[in-house]
């Protein structure tokens, strides 16, 4: 209604210019006579104009009706002190009247369409909820509409608002400190040397929570509890816990490989719950490669902060015993074993199901591979070739054969992954009723399934390293064929680069076995040669190259070439042999309606954190990403925001 007002006033002066100026240039230019008419209609079109907006500004201040014209002054007043206010708006959704509150706090709004002034409105009227919180100036209101009502309810929250910050300021905070390698690099020093990396990297520990006010105790050597409170709590997230570089540094100094795995349970009022919600988030951060924090709101997934250096190898070969013996017990005691990869299955992931398989049928269970969906290219050259020296040692099923198969006792064998989402065949997982999970990469979440056993190894080079180390602590004798062997040291080069990253001593004892089983760097170097046009592809993709700081490099195919996996990760890979380069991103499409990240690193830069924030996995020297429906250049545009997001966090560290 305001507007229409405006409008008419606008309209007015006008017609009152133009009369004036006619009246101008008839005297002037054509030397009329003035006559007293024309007086008059200059003076009747001024009382007009003023009568008009008097008017006008009295029919506005109508509009604000008072709520005791309606419901008396007594619940006038008790509107004003309970803070509510009221407005009406018409089918065209501008406000038509508003109440004394929203007027005393001077809201000159009638006129105006509810959603260009308050736009969180939006979603009243959509139905998607049935309150919104909104900001005017200084004050904080709770807005609730009437389905399909014509009237908003505006209830000032702003006192409550900020007790309840206050109040979840001091909510309870849950924490754990977990010293990683503590145990493996006291093990065997002296004393006085123990004293020494205590003095340095606990009581730094000690120093940064008593300058914080925070609780904290020794549960045991390599082991802390802190109690803190959520003001506490978001001062270390604004500090992007800075211990943890206090205590790499302090390490470094020693010429030791202690870093810190934190966890943090938060949003609960329960005890128990927070402490079940630690536990799980440092197995989390343990599970990673450690040096980084895992906080779990309740309700929430984890989120994790750190993780700049690599995981490294452990010095006793205990678990890996134990792990055989446990995978032994539970491979006797199942009907049958299905071995399920992940997605377009690479060497690394059939080079492990192929050794699985045999460590199986070393104890006569029934054993089968899941072969479904597509190889990746060079795998799918290899293998077939091979397929028939394969389908003489191995059962491979496809989707229907699955099903009919699974039981009860079946035993489901996930390798090289650990998510439901990553897997060639998911929706087995939901059918398995005993599952055991083998991967080398970093975990990301909590899984969403119940695993009988979990075999994680971020500092193993491949998940092939990993099953091949069990071969020896078999209770049964297990014997891979050439092709066998051939296929999971293929895996390895891939994985290490050709022993370039991510190569322990363990990956060397392990090729070693696997030449003795007659595997022959040759046959596998031929298996990853390119062919011309591969060549070609891959020196394009090079030449795109676009450099940041700290080393990094990105580089991309942004026509619509459709590249291999395998071929965007072999560049990613041969960026890092140039000098200088520390970290390297290869973007393209890998299929019509995708596009894949391949990720690589010398050691030096975590590419699965950046990775990770795009929602992609991997573990510290390599990751990736794949993306459905969007563009190259979209996913570039995203990673290059990521990177400098990363880049801006470690300048500030």
């Amino acid at each position: 209604m305001l507007n229409q007002y405006k409008k008419v006033k606008r309209f007015v002066w006008l017609v009152l210019a133009i009369e004036s100026i006619a009246l101008i240039v008839s005297h002037t230019i054509f030397r009329l006579p003035f006559s007293v008419l024309d007086g008059f209609f200059v003076v009747v079109n001024i009382v007009l104009l003023i009568v008009f907006m008097e008017y006008s500004e009295e029919y506005h201040n109508e509009r604000i009706l008072t709520i005791s014209k309606i419901l008396g002054k007594d619940s006038q007043e008790a509107f004003i002190f309970g803070e509510l206010g009221l407005l009406t708006i018409d089918h065209n959704y501008e406000i038509t009247w508003i109440s004394e509150l929203l007027h005393k706090r001077m809201y000159d709004v009638i006129g105006q369409k509810i959603m260009n002034w308050l736009p969180e409105t939006k979603l009243l009227f959509n139905n998607e909820v049935d309150v919104v919180q909104v900001t005017i100036n200084d004050h904080i209101y709770q807005v609730r509409r009437k389905e399909n009502g014509q009237t908003l309810f505006f209830k000032d929250v702003t006192d409550l608002t900020i007790t309840k910050m206050a109040s979840d300021d001091k909510q309870i905070v849950l924490g754990l400190i977990h010293f990683d390698n503590y145990d493996e690099t006291t093990q065997y020093e002296e004393e006085q040397r123990i004293s020494l990396i205590d003095s340095k990297i606990r009581q730094a520990v000690y120093i940064w929570a008593n300058e914080r006010g925070i609780f904290i105790k020794r549960l045991r050597n390599n082991r802390m509890l802190l109690v803190l409170n959520e003001l506490l709590f978001k001062q270390m997230m604004e500090e992007q816990f800075s211990i943890l570089k206090t205590v790499r540094e302090a390490s470094s100094e020693l010429d030791v490989a202690i870093t810190l795995s934190m966890a943090f349970a938060r949003g609960s009022l329960e005890f128990p719950e927070l402490e079940e919600m630690v536990n799980g988030a440092l197995a989390l951060a343990q599970s990673r490669g450690g040096d980084q924090v895992a906080i779990k709101s309740y309700g929430e997934d984890v989120i994790y902060m750190g993780g700049s250096s690599e995981a490294i190898e452990k010095r006793s070969k205990v678990r890996a015993r134990v792990i055989a013996q446990t995978l032994k017990e539970l491979i006797v005691n199942a009907q049958n074993v299905i071995i399920l990869g992940h997605r377009d299955m690479d060497f690394d992931c059939f080079g492990s199901a192929l050794v699985v398989s045999k460590i199986v049928r070393s104890y006569h269970i029934p054993v089968s591979i899941i072969m479904h969906g597509a190889l990746e290219n060079k795998l799918s050259l290899a293998y077939a070739k091979e397929k028939d020296s394969f389908e003489k040692d191995h059962h491979f099923i496809k989707e229907h054969e699955t099903y009919a198969l699974m039981n009860d006792k079946t035993l489901l064998i996930m390798v090289d992954h650990h998510l439901a989402s990553q897997s060639s065949l998911p929706q087995i997982i939901d059918k398995a009723k005993k599952v055991v999970v083998i991967d080398h990469h970093r975990r990301n979440q909590d899984f969403s399934f119940n695993p009988l056993l979990v075999y994680m190894e971020t500092a193993a080079s491949s998940t092939t390293e990993m099953v091949t180390e069990l071969i020896p602590y078999q209770q049964n004798t297990v014997e891979l064929t050439e092709n066998e062997a051939n296929f999971a040291l293929t895996g390895i080069l891939i994985d290490t680069n050709r022993f370039r990253s991510k190569t322990g001593s363990r990956t060397f004892e392990v090729s070693a076995l696997l030449k003795q089983f007659g595997a022959d760097p040759i046959i596998c170097d031929n298996y990853l040669k390119d062919n011309y046009q591969e060549f070609i592809l891959k020196t394009k993709l090079m030449q795109s190259i676009r450099r940041y700081s700290k080393g990094i490099v990105v580089a991309s195919m942004q026509d619509d070439t459709i590249l291999d996996r395998a071929l965007i990760s072999q560049v990613a890979n041969n960026l890092l042999v140039i000098k200088d380069i520390e970290a390297s991103f290869v973007v393209s499409k890998i299929s019509e309606k995708t596009v894949g990240i391949s990720a690589r690193s010398n050691g030096n830069i975590n590419v699965h954190v950046i990775m990770e924030k795009m929602s992609g996995g991997g573990h510290f020297t390599a990751a990736a990403l794949q993306r459905d429906n969007t563009s190259v250049e979209q996913v570039l545009l995203e990673l290059e925001l990521v990177i400098e997001q990363w880049l801006a966090q470690e300048e500030e560290l």
